[in-house]
């Protein structure tokens, strides 16, 4: 939620820059008396603009790859409970849906990672 309140909060900022930028070209083309001071603060606002939106970006690619990991998590479950009421064997095919490889850490510990990335950690 609380990427949520800072996406929304960048977005009212970059609408205020914005605004703020359109007023500056309107003060510009009434007054061209300094110039310079104009130039700069347009310059401010065009790199706070852009931090904005990279850091917006950012949020979006998170929150994608966030959703991503839900979804496959949501079919090894899927997967999984149709196993619920079945006999335990082996199933290769299984196998290679749900888990992406397995890491001998020690002799008295194994990481299980499966598809999705998500990691379990076992110990013996």
């Amino acid at each position: 939620m609380e990427t949520e309140d800072r996406s929304l909060a960048i977005q009212v900022r970059i609408a205020e820059i914005n605004a703020k930028f359109k007023a500056l070209l309107d003060t510009i083309s009434a007054d061209t008396a300094d110039i310079s001071y104009y130039e700069q603060r347009m310059g401010e606002l065009s790199m706070e603009k852009q931090s904005l939106e990279t850091e917006l970006k950012q949020y979006a690619d998170a929150q994608e790859r966030r959703d991503a990991a839900r979804s496959r998590m949501g079919e090894i479950t899927a997967v999984i409970d149709t196993l619920a009421n079945h006999p335990m064997t082996f199933d290769d095919r299984l196998v290679r849906q749900v888990l992406e490889c397995v890491i001998v850490e020690s002799k008295d510990e194994i990481k299980v990672v499966f598809k999705g990335g998500v990691k379990v950690a076992q110990g013996f």
